[in-house]
Order: structure tokens, then sequence, then C-alpha cells
């Protein structure tokens, strides 16, 4: 999922983990804010990407599409 609101990656990415104790079935996603994508498309170096800060690994779907 591609945001440009702190507010809503902080209640997907962040409270996803209550979400999934709450909720059978339910599976976090990776999210991105769209100036880290751009990022990524430029060919930025990894260190500015924020990744970092994310809860669920963004890595492992860019690395799965090809992205990285």
């Amino acid at each position: 999922m591609v945001l440009s609101c702190p507010l809503c990656w902080f209640n997907l990415d962040m409270c996803g983990k209550e979400a999934e104790k709450m909720f059978r079935g339910y599976k976090q996603i990776p999210t991105y804010y769209y100036t880290q994508l751009i990022a990524v498309a430029l060919g930025l170096d990894p260190s500015v990407y924020g990744f970092d800060q994310h809860v669920v690994d963004p890595m492992l779907l860019l690395k799965k599409k090809g992205g990285l």
C-alpha cells in the first residue's frame, strides 16, 4: 500500500500487530510512502529509504517483485 499520510502509515504499519491479535486471519501488508518508492525508482542509496522504521519489512515485497 502506498501512502502520503504519516498518520495513515502509523495506523497501518505500527498498529497492525494489534489488529493481527484481535482479528483471526488478518495479515499485515507492507506500507510505503510514495517518496520512498520514488527513491527506489531513482536508484538512490538504500540508507535514505527509511525502511528501518517500518514494522512490516518493506524490502521483502520489493525484492520479490524485482524492485531491488
